[in-house]
């Protein structure tokens, strides 16, 4: 069995997609806010995040958020861990007010620096907000975070 370039690229992207989900577990909680409620482990909130990060569906029924994807969790445990994630400020719940679907958008990547970021964006340091941190460039996707590096 040969591995071809696309089997390179493919395993490429997923370590990629797995880094980026995880960069939500380098910041250093100092408040109980920011501590994940219902038992949730950053383990499931790095499927869940790596889910996002890989473009799958997620739909708000009348009870739950429900993947379009089938995944390895009961719904109401999906729904746990996304709803913690939103009040986190690690996931945004976004509603189109013309035709009411809600999308979930992934918190943006800030440059890590002495375990916050480098644009000290606003609320970082308030309530339950947690930061998703990366000292690899080409993880961070937060403008301020990348003019300061420059």
């Amino acid at each position: 069995m040969t591995i071809t370039q696309a089997d390179m690229e493919a395993v490429a992207a997923h370590l990629l997609l797995t880094e980026r989900a995880t960069t939500h577990c380098r910041q250093k909680l100092t408040r109980v806010a920011q501590q994940f409620q219902h038992r949730i482990t950053d383990e499931e909130s790095a499927k869940v995040m790596f889910a996002v990060e890989a473009g799958y569906e997620f739909n708000h029924g009348r009870v739950y958020w429900r993947c379009a994807m089938r995944m390895a969790m009961a719904p109401a445990r999906l729904h746990a861990i996304i709803t913690e994630l939103v009040r986190t400020g690690l996931l945004r719940d976004y509603r189109d007010p013309r035709t009411s679907v809600r999308t979930l958008l992934p918190a943006h990547i800030h440059l890590d620096v002495h375990g916050g970021s480098a644009c000290r964006f606003v609320g970082e340091d308030l309530g339950p907000m947690r930061t998703r941190l990366s000292d690899d460039l080409a993880l961070v996707d937060c403008r301020d975070c990348l003019a300061e590096a420059s």
